[in-house]
């Protein structure tokens, strides 16, 4: 179904004001852009923003809705896609692409308000969302093992593609993903599924 007049035209006045902050973002940086600013470049009046948004940071996180719901798809699809099991982290290779295909954006927002917000938004829904992954993947024994594994994966992946943005924008999706893949789903597999303490080595 297509929807109501109404609903369609809430979506396209979601989608010009979405589409008219990250112009200004890419024009001037998120900290320096005001609401006004993108009320003027939308053509869209206040009262009608704020039937939508509170305020600009909101409108910036309801950017990450659909990214969200295509993640949750993607971990969602289970672990058998053929002949060969989905490697366990393979769901997470369209968030690389996303970023490659917006790298101008998010180094833009690099050092802003907008990446801190981003970020921890983002970092929250990923948690919930690779806990329930693993958990339906691997043979969890403790739940404290899961949510460690999970935090560390989080920050890990975080950390990764802001290091990729900041330093080495030029590298594939490809290949960025392929060297996450190769560094955490070791670890991950063989330290969730463990049973009883973990002890030190050496």
């Amino acid at each position: 179904m297509a929807g109501t007049p109404t609903d369609r035209r809430v979506r396209r006045t979601q989608k010009l004001l979405r589409q008219a902050l990250i112009d200004l973002i890419l024009e001037k940086g998120y900290d320096r852009t005001t609401v006004q600013d993108i009320l003027d470049r939308a053509d869209v009046g206040r009262s009608t923003f704020y039937n939508h948004y509170q305020t600009k940071d909101q409108l910036l996180l309801s950017g990450m809705d659909d990214w969200h719901a295509a993640l949750t798809t993607q971990l969602s699809t289970g672990p058998d896609s053929g002949d060969e099991p989905t490697p366990l982290l393979a769901p997470l290779r369209p968030l690389f692409e996303h970023v490659a295909g917006n790298h101008r954006l998010f180094r833009a927002m690099l050092g802003s308000r907008a990446f801190s917000l981003a970020t921890r938004t983002g970092s929250k829904l990923l948690s919930d969302s690779l806990t329930a992954h693993l958990r339906a993947r691997l043979a969890v024994h403790d739940q404290q093992q899961l949510d460690m594994a999970v935090a560390y994966l989080v920050n890990g992946l975080l950390g990764l593609l802001t290091w990729w943005l900041d330093t080495q924008p030029d590298l594939p999706a490809d290949e960025v993903y392929a060297r996450f893949e190769r560094l955490a789903t070791p670890g991950i597999e063989s330290f969730v599924t463990a049973r009883g303490p973990i002890h030190p080595s050496g």
